[in-house]
């Protein structure tokens, strides 16, 4: 293995470790620093918990389920009461039981389905994680060929 890295030329090496610095990331967040934020800041940790996430760009994968595309993936079939009383008022309402109690919906919107708005949050966390791979790869063969031409300047003069 040792070999078959140290023949490869340096955008290929910068490529691959990059990448391999961006899964080691992922392990790390998943496995030990979300972990422990999440036994000393159970109800909501303080901003600063996310810059060292924010910096490497993690943060935007894992925040990813909160800006998930639904109409990309899902129809909206279901219907949700955004607002409910208990008493009819004068314009109406829907006969609604919200919590089990009786009452009336004022307004409604349309959502997706469970099943379908967890496999839309699925399917954007890891086309995120594939771009983000994609971009340390890319600035690490950008650094390899950096790497290069700095070489062989060195070598001319």
């Amino acid at each position: 293995m040792k070999k078959w890295f140290s023949r490869r030329k340096t955008w290929v090496k910068g490529g691959i470790l990059a990448g391999t610095v961006n899964i080691v990331l992922y392990i790390f967040y998943l496995t030990i620093y979300l972990p422990i934020v999440g036994h000393f800041f159970r109800e909501m940790p303080p901003d600063g918990v996310w810059i060292l996430p924010m910096i490497t760009g993690h943060f935007f994968v894992f925040m990813s389920g909160f800006f998930v595309p639904y109409d990309l993936f899902c129809s909206f079939t279901q219907s949700v009461c955004t607002e409910w009383s208990q008493s009819p008022v004068l314009n109406g309402g829907i006969p609604w039981t919200m919590d089990g109690q009786s009452g009336y919906c004022l307004m409604q919107t349309m959502t997706p389905t469970n099943a379908c708005a967890h496999a839309s949050e699925i399917i954007t966390f890891f086309a995120g994680a594939l771009v983000l791979l994609g971009i340390y790869v890319l600035v690490g063969f950008l650094l390899g060929v950096y790497l290069d031409k700095r070489k062989k300047e060195q070598k001319i003069s």
